[in-house]
This record gives C-alpha cells, structure tokens and sequence, in this order.
C-alpha cells in the first residue's frame, strides 16, 4: 500500500459529484485523512472511504439493488456536470496560453503548500500542471489558472 500524505490522490465519496472520484488529500490528522478536495469538481469536504459496492470497476456486492443502467446514467450525468463546471472560457483559455508561453521565458516555481506567493506568478502544480496564479486570498488560499480550471489551493499564511 503506496504512503498517503498530503498532496496524495486517493478514492473518496463526493456528495457533490455523488460518486466515488479521485481525491486530493488536503488535511491529515494523526496520520488520518479528515479533508481531501475532488478532482472532478472541486469540492472541498472531509475524507469519506469509497464503499467496496460503489467503486467503479469493482463486482457489486450480491443483493445490491441498484440496477446498472440507474449507475451507468447518473454517472454519465455527473460526467457532464463536472465537464461544464471546469471548462475554460475563451478568455480564460487565452490568458492559459500566455502563460504557457511565458513559461519558458519567467521563473516557474514549483508548488508548495508552505510557499508565499504573489499574483501572476507561475507555478508547476503535481497534478494540474503550469498554473498562473490569479490571486492571493487572505490568508492562506489563492486561486490558480490551470489548463483544467481556475482551482483554489492552500498557500503559507506567513507574511
């Protein structure tokens, strides 16, 4: 079994979503996750473990009553509503690539969750990729640009 720490990708329930989705683990307690952000919407909520029975992929277990077709649409309903929610604008997806073009000519810090930041900067998240950092929200959140979104991520409080 791979090391959950923070940062990590792990399967959680999302009631937003209403479905078991990829996580990123946001707070840890006691080597414990309590709070995981989903990929697919972007929802911020505490850990909750993905039953066997719900987890794509996976038999279900005998005298399930839910039929596969009454899954199969509701995922593809989830699909859809995660797709609009994280689709660029036009506007968004210009200033995107400028960034990207600007990457090979500006600094491109890597992300840290105990990093300081400043608006405009580029960052090289793990999972999302180049990002342009769109503002910095007291105290310790920032919203970023990335190819799949804006995404609100934890940054250093510290001035």
């Amino acid at each position: 079994m791979e090391k959950r720490t923070l940062g990590s990708i792990v399967e959680s329930k999302c009631g937003k979503c209403n479905d078991v989705t990829g996580h990123i683990i946001m707070a840890m307690v006691g080597g414990e996750i309590v709070k995981v952000e989903c990929r697919a919407c972007g929802s911020v909520h505490r850990y909750r473990p993905p039953d066997k029975e719900n987890v794509p992929g996976r038999a279900k277990a005998p005298g399930s009553s839910r039929s596969s077709s009454a899954s199969g649409s509701k995922g593809a309903a989830s699909g859809s509503r995660s797709s609009v929610k994280n689709a660029l604008s036009h506007d968004q997806t210009d200033r995107w690539r400028e960034a990207q073009n600007r990457a090979g000519f500006a600094e491109v810090r890597p992300y840290s969750i105990h990093e300081k930041y400043d608006a405009e900067t580029l960052i090289n998240h793990p999972v999302f990729g180049l990002g342009e950092i769109l503002s910095v929200i007291s105290p310790d959140k920032m919203d970023v640009l990335f190819e799949a979104g804006i995404k609100r991520l934890l940054c250093n409080k510290e001035g």
